[in-house]
């Protein structure tokens, strides 16, 4: 016959608060599960290595305990007890012996509006066997409401910075290029229009500023070619 507890060890303690020994207390896993499930809301289910349960003890057992026999359910485990009318919050298709012994997340699931994940760690006896597996089904709505409004924080706050970035951008760039180029093209202009005396300023001595220069150099030289355009004509 195969049985499970939970055991938890308590400290006694002498008149001087000095640890003297302990105490043992044991329950069965069957009821911690199902107490676990009034204080958490999760779901569990006990399930065993078909390795270390005899067939026709888990028949008579159910047959006693007026439960269906579910041997043939899976094909390595039994489900000896679970919080759930059914069993389909068991999915796992594996050998228990095989999960590691942090235990493993299987998978992360919706139901409705809800966000559940499934894991699974095993249990071993007196010995060190892994007999088994506590499958849990854990409800991480308000867990996975507060990542994605993190998300959407992140999200808010990358598209507030890029805007910002870009405008910046586009405020030098009209400070440094755009507005010196249009000051060239008006100061072009006005020489063509036959405003002589319109200078082009240069303001620094970037590439924009040789360009400047470059085209304050070409304005004088067509002042001065206009300017002897007469004494041309006349000779």
């Amino acid at each position: 016959m195969i049985g499970f507890a939970v055991r938890i060890l308590r400290p006694v303690y002498d008149s001087q608060s000095g640890v003297i020994g302990y105490i043992e207390l044991g329950e069965d896993i069957g009821q911690f599960i199902h107490a676990m499930k009034r204080q958490t809301g999760d779901d569990y289910g006990l399930l065993l290595s078909k390795k270390f349960v005899d067939r026709q003890f888990w028949a008579d057992s159910s047959a006693v305990w007026q439960r269906r026999d579910n041997w043939d359910d899976n094909a390595n485990f039994v489900v000896a007890d679970k919080t759930t009318e059914t069993d389909s919050i068991i999915q796992f298709q594996g050998e228990v012996a095989a999960v590691p012994g942090q235990g493993k997340v299987l998978e992360w699931f919706h139901k409705g509006d809800s966000a559940f994940v499934r894991g699974i760690f095993p249990i071993r006896d007196a010995a060190g066997n892994t007999v088994g597996a506590m499958f849990v089904v854990r409800d991480i709505s308000g867990f996975y409401l507060a990542m994605r409004r993190t998300r959407n924080i992140l999200v808010l706050v990358t598209v507030v910075a890029l805007t910002l970035g870009i405008f910046l951008v586009l405020t030098l760039l009209n400070r440094l290029v755009f507005r010196r180029l249009e000051h060239i093209i008006v100061v072009a202009t006005r020489v063509v229009g036959g405003d002589y005396e319109s200078e082009i300023w240069v303001e620094s001595d970037d590439e924009v500023g040789q360009f400047e220069q470059l085209f304050e150099q070409f304005r004088l030289v067509f002042v001065d070619l206009l300017a002897h355009v007469p004494e041309l004509q006349e000779k």
